[in-house]
């Protein structure tokens, strides 16, 4: 509340400066004792801390076991993927999706990858249907 924030009232500079605040009393009082407790209890607090983190870091870790468990591809599913994985790797160029998919160790990062990197040579194509940019002609192309 606006009544509970402390209130400059004087500040002196020169030295030994000081600082003079209007507050209300029984904040101050409660802040003064967690202070105080946190002072006088600062090892056992830091314990504390520690084991909460600790908890909470397994609790995270268990969730993302789990999570990962969930996200685990079926056979059937993996071979889709694959499949959707080379035809446009082949489609925009790639010679082989075999590499790209052993750095990923995933067929659905790998379809993403792909997928992004169709996404960004789309926006390249604009620019040269709409006249901003001149690429040279590809030598591999037979006419």
């Amino acid at each position: 509340m606006w009544r509970d924030k402390p209130r400059i009232r004087a500040i002196k500079y020169a030295s030994p400066g000081w600082l003079d605040l209007a507050l209300n009393l029984d904040v101050a009082l409660q802040v003064a004792k967690v202070v105080c407790t946190f002072a006088g209890t600062a090892v056992f607090l830091a314990k504390s801390y520690a084991a909460a983190m600790k908890v909470l870091y397994s609790v995270k870790t268990e969730r993302e076991k789990s999570r990962l468990a969930y996200l685990k591809l079926t056979i059937e599913q993996d071979a889709m993927l694959m499949k959707h994985c080379n035809a446009h790797a082949k489609l925009l160029g790639f010679k082989s999706v075999k590499a790209l998919n052993e750095q990923t160790g995933n067929s659905e990062v790998t379809l993403r990858l792909l997928l992004a990197h169709h996404r960004r040579l789309r926006e390249l194509g604009k620019y040269v249907e709409d006249g901003k940019v001149i690429l040279p002609p590809n030598n591999d192309e037979e006419s």
